[in-house]
């Protein structure tokens, strides 16, 4: 079996695969990740039963480039949508294999202040706790000085700002 596409620019990773694969699945559950790793609306569906609007389906099937930009009003479900992309490549470690030089998966969601980055980070984690199996898929979550989880899978999720602080809680100042 070979690892399927996921887009014009993303595969999914050969670990993840082999981890289908060695995962003594039936036939019918082997179909579901299938599924799930080339279609992030059906693991959203399926997976987190999450249930996606038109304008966040629109988004998980389109925003395939290494940045993406998404700009809508407020209450549209932008952390949401977010934290279901996240996760859904945490788990399958979708990427550009042209970009893959480290042999591992990283994601660094990144905002002005810490505390807008943990909203992402936050409802990324509370989707992954939500998995029947998120005990074995954990391996390790931080909450200080800088949010971080890791995935048995050695995916790993940071929350970071762009400012330049020692500390979070730091009077401001610059370094």
């Amino acid at each position: 079996l070979h690892a399927p596409k996921s887009g014009p620019h993303n595969s999914a990773s050969e670990g993840t695969i082999g981890t289908i694969r060695n995962a003594n699945l039936t036939p019918a559950r082997e179909s579901k990740w299938r599924r799930a790793l080339v279609d992030p609306v059906y693991f959203a569906q399926h997976f987190l039963q999450i249930e996606p609007h038109p304008g966040q389906i629109l988004w998980l099937n389109h925003s395939t480039c290494p940045e993406n930009l998404l700009h809508c009003g407020n209450r549209w479900g932008k952390s949401l949508v977010q934290a279901v992309k996240i996760a859904h490549r945490l788990l399958f470690q979708v990427r550009n294999p042209r970009h893959d030089r480290a042999g591992r998966y990283v994601c660094a969601n990144v905002s002005i202040t810490l505390d807008q980055a943990r909203i992402i980070f936050n409802e990324t984690t509370r989707l992954v706790r939500r998995l029947s199996y998120a005990d074995y898929l954990i391996a390790d979550l931080l909450a200080t000085p800088f949010p971080m989880l890791r995935l048995t899978n050695g995916s790993v999720l940071w929350a970071r700002s762009t400012q330049r602080r020692e500390r979070e809680g730091n009077s401001g100042a610059n370094l």
